[in-house]
């Protein structure tokens, strides 16, 4: 890696909201628990998890002038992620996430403010053209509107990662899927993508032979706790899972694109960077935070190498 070598994340950053209950969840009741403020927002958690594994990054995302936003230049500016080309909005409310987990660690129920995000406009992405082209990989989230998605896929020259986010702002990409080089969904967004239902493994491979055949150089078809689906066209297969105590889901998404991203960026093949992204994923469920602070290029690696 060169010291000009970095991954350019376009995408939201916004606050996490998180209440986590003592024991069982009760739904339509008060349940006794921990509520948890941070940072968050898919292309922020990606930034700051490259950052993590000793990765330069650069983000490009959207501010309001609020509190909220001063805690995320701040955690960003600790994790040393580069926000020279982020933007602020005057008399704006800064982008927020708000969810119940269960005891389980899964969402029961959750509310995203993320207009904000609509200001990223391909005006705006014009003016940043050089910083995405020069990137070794640019990262791109679906939470920027969908002609700001279509203006980077027509016009950016670095490979581009495009991590769906949700079943329906997965529909942004589909006729665009052929500019992409990685392509990350799980099975809902997969099926979005690809307007059928997956119900079988043999369902989930031919998925992501048909992402590829429709253009995307490398898909990695994430499976939650059954693990991920890999193809580019000339290597497949699946990867189970790494073992380990699920304590929390928020932000595993984002740290398996995380990870995979690097190992994009670094040179590695299509089952070695999926498997770094389903490290990071473990990794990031064993903790209470959406962004555990022990993880680092270390710990992915020892994780990696577990039987």
């Amino acid at each position: 890696m060169t010291n000009d070598s970095y991954i350019c994340v376009v995408g939201a950053a916004n606050v996490d909201i998180i209440g986590i209950p003592d024991g069982r969840f009760n739904a339509g009741d008060s349940n006794p628990g921990t509520v948890m403020v941070s940072p968050g927002g898919v292309g922020r958690n990606i930034a700051a998890i490259i950052a993590k594994l000793s990765y330069p990054v650069k983000l490009i995302t959207v501010l309001g002038d609020d509190a909220y936003a001063q805690m995320i230049q701040e955690a960003c500016m600790d994790a040393c992620v580069d926000m020279t080309y982020s933007i602020t909005v005057k008399n704006a409310r800064t982008s927020s996430y708000l969810c119940v987990n269960d005891q389980n660690g899964d969402v029961r129920a959750a509310v995203s403010d993320m207009r904000l995000c609509d200001a990223v406009t391909p005006h705006v992405l014009r003016d940043r053209l050089d910083v995405m082209n020069a990137a070794k990989l640019l990262v791109l989230d679906a939470n920027l509107p969908s002609q700001s998605i279509g203006f980077i896929a027509l016009h950016v020259k670095a490979p581009i990662f495009f991590d769906p986010v949700s079943r329906p702002k997965a529909l942004k990409a589909r006729e665009w899927l052929n500019r992409f080089s990685l392509l990350k969904p799980n099975r809902m967004e997969a099926e979005s993508l690809l307007n059928r239902t997956l119900r079988t493994r043999e369902d989930e491979a031919a998925a992501a032979r048909d992402l590829c055949l429709a253009g995307v150089s490398n898909v990695m078809l994430s499976l939650g706790s059954d693990g991920a689906y890999y193809d580019n066209g000339y290597h497949a297969g699946r990867l189970m899972r790494f073992p380990g105590t699920v304590r929390n889901t928020n932000g595993c998404g984002d740290a398996f694109s995380a990870a995979a991203a690097v190992g994009y960026a670094m040179g590695e093949g299509i089952e070695t960077f999926t498997k770094m992204g389903l490290a990071a994923a473990c990794i990031c469920a064993e903790s209470d935070k959406t962004m555990p602070d022990s993880l680092c290029i270390g710990q992915l690696k020892e994780r990696m190498e577990r039987k």
